[in-house]
């Protein structure tokens, strides 16, 4: 049965099953003369990136072979629709009003936005509304000196710099621990990671323009991957199919997987994650530099967990607190106005990952329990249904976005240079990395060096 647009958005698959009958999936019939002239792409990478540089490149008639290691696209977005009808983002949840590029690409693909303004509670010995807490103006003046400090000095003093852990960068300089326990909470929301495993270079020139999540994707962040894998053009996808090696020579690209296929094209784009490029032979193979720089960034660890409750246990509209407990972040996740079920929402990141992602149900909702009793919300949980993020965990799947620790100044940039015919795209080669503004931003300069 063929769906149309908004059905396959709606109730689509992304498995080559799901996709198999999509008109964009089925390379157009053109005469012979324009098929040997017709110029071919190998992506590498199903994820928004990768998805992102296909929609460009077969939009130009250029023919795209794209090769994914799992049995779905999309790569850490997936969104789960509960009988509620509440839309559970269980990787990527929010965009930035602000992001050009990610919004632009909603619109042109007919997709809404709703906005959702995160405003929270903390827990952190003791109990403090929205609006009443932060860092002291001390601990915040010391921070706005010092990114402008980072601003003005040279690529060398950066790069003495990046030596640094953020937190003990920020102790020496005079910010309290207390104050950078305040700012751990604000930020591992975005890294999935403690401020003391953080370059301090990276995480001052992020600081200048730092993301604000406050906007949401209506049905959920999948329907902008369900939207762009029906929008494609003169595509032809390979599931579950690891690449194994990727040779350059005789002025075309030959890419063979793990099943023993070989793939031919002009150039390649892969937007793989970095700690899967040292895994795969490259002939001629990756340089130093590209080598060292896949090997330093490290991926976070993010989890999350959603409570369908029969009551809310929060009161006030847009509920999010930061907690000091196993529970991390807690928030209200419903997407459904209507519906009668509320949706809770839990984010553990660091450390907190391993304790909840070896924890039964119980225990996670014991943990959410306990947060929201510090929190005053002392109610009884009545939880209906539990859905956590390891649906969409796997070897070729992060669970959390690129981060850069001391000692990894310069990678963003080792790791986007092309090898010839063969360029790189990803969350981890953009200057927004980690969010999908910055993954759609890598593909567009990708596709323009091809």
């Amino acid at each position: 049965m063929k769906l149309s647009r908004s059905e396959f958005i709606k109730l689509g698959i992304l498995t080559a099953a799901g996709i198999s009958g999509l008109p964009g999936m089925n390379l157009r019939a053109q005469d012979p003369s324009v098929q040997k002239a017709q110029k071919t792409v190998i992506v590498l990478g199903g994820g928004i990136a990768g998805l992102y540089a296909a929609y460009l490149l077969g939009k130009t008639g250029i023919k795209v072979k794209l090769v994914e290691a799992t049995d779905r696209l999309g790569g850490r977005i997936k969104t789960v629709v509960d009988p509620s009808g509440n839309s559970l983002d269980l990787g990527a949840e929010w965009i930035q009003a602000e992001h050009r590029t990610a919004k632009s690409l909603i619109r042109e693909l007919g997709l809404k936005t709703s906005d959702y303004e995160v405003q929270s509670d903390l827990f952190y010995g003791s109990y403090q509304k929205a609006g009443t807490w932060d860092i002291s103006p001390n601990s915040q003046e010391i921070l706005n000196k010092l990114i402008q400090m980072n601003a003005k000095i040279n690529s060398s003093q950066q790069q003495e710099l990046d030596r640094i852990s953020f937190y003990n960068f920020s102790i020496y300089q005079g910010m309290t621990p207390e104050d950078l326990g305040i700012l751990n909470f604000k930020y591992s929301l975005y890294y999935g990671d403690s401020l003391r495993s953080l370059s301090a270079q990276k995480v001052l020139s992020d600081l200048i323009n730092f993301p604000k999540y406050n906007t949401r994707v209506e049905g959920g962040m999948e329907s902008l991957v369900k939207a762009l894998v029906f929008s494609l053009e003169n595509t032809e996808t390979i599931f579950a199919d690891p690449v194994i090696s990727v040779f350059q020579g005789e002025g075309k690209v030959t890419v063979t997987t793990a099943s023993g296929k070989k793939l031919e094209a002009s150039a390649c784009i892969s937007t793989l994650p970095a700690n899967q490029l040292t895994s795969i032979q490259w002939d001629p193979g990756l340089d130093k530099e590209k080598k060292l720089s896949a090997l330093r960034i490290r991926y976070s660890r993010i989890y999350k967990t959603f409570l369908m409750l029969r009551e809310a246990p929060w009161t006030r509209e847009n509920f999010s607190a930061y907690s000091d407990s196993a529970a991390g972040f807690i928030y209200d996740a419903g997407t459904k106005s209507n519906s009668e079920d509320k949706v809770l929402g839990m984010i553990s990141t660091g450390d907190r990952y391993e304790v909840l992602s070896s924890s039964t149900d119980a225990m996670k909702v014991e943990y959410i329990r306990l947060a929201l009793e510090r929190l005053g919300q002392k109610k009884d949980l009545q939880v209906l249904r539990i859905q956590s993020t390891e649906n969409i965990q796997s070897k070729y799947v992060p669970a959390g976005i690129a981060t850069f620790p001391p000692g990894s100044y310069g990678s963003i940039i080792s790791l986007l240079k092309p090898m010839d015919r063969i360029f790189f795209a990803g969350e981890h080669t953009a200057e927004l990395n980690g969010t999908v503004e910055g993954a759609l931003a890598s593909a567009i300069r990708a596709v323009n060096q091809v």
